[in-house]
């Protein structure tokens, strides 16, 4: 959506249905004027999911269907929206935002969406929200023995060389068992985002690896999961 200079432009969709692959909401404003979209219906990934969404940054961006959200997820429980290339994204008040982090500097905190800020090993089996990398200072984080519920990782593009390697596993979630389930990748860095521990199939149900991002994903041991890769 392009606004119009000195002027307020805004557009309204009944709903919005997300396909495969990567897909960018673009609002732009010019010369003093303002840009804003309003989504009044459902917005979801489609069909068998395997896509995400990045929620401009500028404008104002309404899901009046959604109106507070503290993470946007699909279907399976698992996150697939940006605000921008560096955070996940929420509503408050169906405007959307960058979700609110807890600092996982020497631990994961279960609940909360985590962003890494040390470099620490664990054993803990904990379900996040979700996981992200934004410390310029690239960190490496040991998991294992357990598995971890990551549910989603964002690498933003602030991000040193980031790792997560042991002999743990890591998953997304589920909410039922129908399957495969959706192991989002978003990988925005230049700096790589290196995997060096097993993607795990989610419980019952299998799991597929959807990456998206322009920055490079490592992996380096090989994995469990069989719902197949996506890029």
């Amino acid at each position: 959506i392009h606004g119009k200079s000195g002027v307020a432009t805004s557009q309204t969709f009944a709903g919005l249905a997300i396909g495969a692959g990567a897909s960018k909401i673009s609002l732009t404003q010019a010369g003093g004027g303002t840009a804003g979209l309003t989504i009044t219906g459902a917005v979801a990934p489609n069909g068998s999911i395997r896509g995400t969404v990045q929620f401009s940054t500028i404008g104002t961006t309404t899901l009046s269907g959604n109106l507070t959200s503290a993470l946007l997820t699909n279907a399976q429980g698992n996150p697939y929206a940006t605000f921008g290339t560096d955070n996940w994204a929420g509503t408050s008040g169906g405007v959307v935002q960058a979700v609110t982090y807890t600092n996982a500097a020497t631990s994961f905190t279960a609940g909360v969406n985590n962003t890494v800020t040390g470099s620490f090993s664990t054993t803990s089996a904990l379900d996040l929200s979700s996981l992200r990398f934004a410390d310029p200072t690239g960190r490496t984080v040991t998991y294992n023995t357990n598995t971890l519920t990551a549910r989603g990782i964002l690498v933003a593009s602030t991000a040193g060389a980031s790792v997560i390697s042991g002999s743990g596993f890591i998953r997304p979630a589920r909410v039922n068992t129908a399957g495969p389930y959706d192991f989002n990748i978003i990988q925005n860095s230049a700096n790589d985002l290196t995997l060096g521990l097993n993607i795990a199939n989610a419980s019952s149900t299998t799991t597929a690896v959807v990456k998206s991002g322009s920055g490079k994903l490592n992996l380096t041991v090989a994995s469990g999961y069989s719902g197949g890769t996506f890029i």
